[in-house]
């Protein structure tokens, strides 16, 4: 987080102490202190009466911080995404198999939404990858990892490009044939 540098940057500009600015926002110096290293994050209430203090906007106090906000909840999109995506498409493959095997429609409409369910995650993550210009495996584990994913495609290695999709259809190879041999009659 940002937050805790912008208050000691602005508080030292001014040249306030930490107890000057605690008096000034009815908190104590251990609150500041915790807020500068990033041990605890102020309230609105707090974050406002300090834009006022230090003569700036709330934007320019936080700005950082929101934008690692936004990419934490970008990346727990994605995890959600990701699992609701790998959940629904390895039930659609296997109960697909019965399904066509011994004719059963029901399961078959069920394997279907399932199936949606999958499709409708993966735009989603599609979406996500478009955003933050993710193409290669490489990109989106440091998208995972916070990193700053500035290099966008990777065009000497393009086998980095289709590990994600060979994983998806190893995983559809080998759901479908764990199936099949459950279900073989």
């Amino acid at each position: 987080m940002e937050l805790g540098s912008q208050i000691k940057k602005y508080r030292k500009r001014d040249k306030i102490s930490q107890e000057e600015l605690a008096e000034k926002i009815y908190v104590s110096r251990q609150s500041i202190s915790n807020w500068e290293n990033d041990r605890s994050y102020p309230d609105i209430h707090n974050i406002m009466m300090m834009s006022v203090i230090f003569k700036v906007s709330i934007d320019d106090l936080v700005q950082g911080d929101v934008n690692v906000m936004k990419h934490d909840i970008d990346k727990k999109s994605w995890n959600k995404w990701s699992y609701i995506m790998m959940l629904t498409f390895i039930v659609s493959v296997f109960l697909t198999v019965p399904a066509f095997m011994f004719d059963y429609t029901i399961i078959k409409v069920i394997a279907g939404l399932f199936f949606i369910m999958a499709l409708i995650s993966s735009i989603k993550i599609e979406k996500l990858k478009h955003e933050y210009n993710l193409h290669t495996y490489n990109n989106i584990v440091e998208f995972m990892e916070g990193k700053n994913n500035s290099v966008g495609v990777n065009k000497h290695n393009m086998f980095s490009k289709f590990i994600p999709y060979l994983a998806f259809a190893m995983i559809f190879v080998i759901v479908f044939l764990l199936s099949y041999f459950i279900f073989k009659p």
